[in-house]
Order: C-alpha cells, then sequence, then structure tokens
C-alpha cells in the first residue's frame, strides 16, 4: 500500500513546478495500476490547501477544482481515504520524538504514523520522512 505525500500530488498537478512531468508520470501510474493507493485526509485537505496557495500554484486552482480531482481518484477502486487507527495516538507520541521540532514536522509526523500503522510505504520528495525509524518511504522521482 502507498500513502502519497501532499508535495507529489501537488507537482503532478502543477505544470509550472520543475518536478511536474515525473511527477505526473509517477501519479497517472499509480492511477492506472493495481496497488492499493491509501490517501490520509490530511494529505487530501493539504492538497486543497497548497493548490489554492498562490505562493504554490500560478494561478491559484479553486478549491472545487481540487475537489473534482480527489473524486476521480476515488472512483478507482485501490484508491481510497485511509483513516489513523485507534493506537493512531500512541503511534503520533512515539514518532513525536523523532520528528523534531517545526510546524511542518507535526503533518508529516502525521502522515508517517498512519502509514505505519498501516504497514504502508510513504511516496514523498521530503527526506524528512527518513527521521522515523522502521517507516517504508520512498522518492519515486529519484
Amino acid at each position: 500500500m502507498i500513502v502519497p505525500d501532499v508535495n507529489l500530488l501537488v507537482y503532478a498537478y502543477n505544470s509550472t513546478s520543475p518536478h511536474h512531468e515525473a511527477a505526473k508520470a509517477w501519479w497517472d501510474d499509480l492511477i492506472a495500476g493495481s496497488e492499493e493507493v491509501a490517501l490520509p485526509w490530511v494529505v487530501v485537505t493539504g492538497f486543497i490547501r497548497m493548490m489554492a496557495n498562490p505562493s504554490v500554484v500560478s494561478p491559484p486552482v479553486p478549491p472545487v477544482v481540487s475537489v473534482a480531482h480527489i473524486r476521480h481518484w476515488f472512483q478507482h477502486p485501490h484508491i481510497n481515504p485511509i483513516n489513523p487507527g485507534n493506537d493512531h495516538l500512541d503511534w503520533l507520541d512515539g514518532n513525536f520524538e523523532f520528528a523534531g521540532i517545526g510546524r511542518n514536522m507535526v503533518a508529516d509526523t502525521h502522515i508517517a504514523s498512519i502509514a505505519m500503522e498501516h504497514d504502508a510505504e510513504v511516496h514523498s520528495r521530503d527526506s524528512d520522512f527518513s527521521r522515523f525509524p522502521g517507516l517504508k518511504w520512498h522518492d519515486p522521482l529519484q
């Protein structure tokens, strides 16, 4: 099971990103494939937020357009939302020890914890995921 990070999804839909072509090919392959893809709601809402941010995407993408993309993703039977399990707070607590201090690490810790709970692999360009012992993560653009 693959858990995509927000950054790769934004690159896949932001044609001005230097990583656009590679990220689009990666995402198109996942959509067309059969491997299970799990999207935490923090990633879904992060995608909507980042696509609407004019300092990230110019011109910004209205949230209704991003939601339409997400609806399309969820039409594929192998792409589904994923939720934290009953022990999520314990996973968060343990992973904050390795996350370090910084507001951006809260979302990464949440994503890493969900992936670890479900024995999934995070796909991201963000090497901060290497901070979490036992987390399977991969940069598919390398």
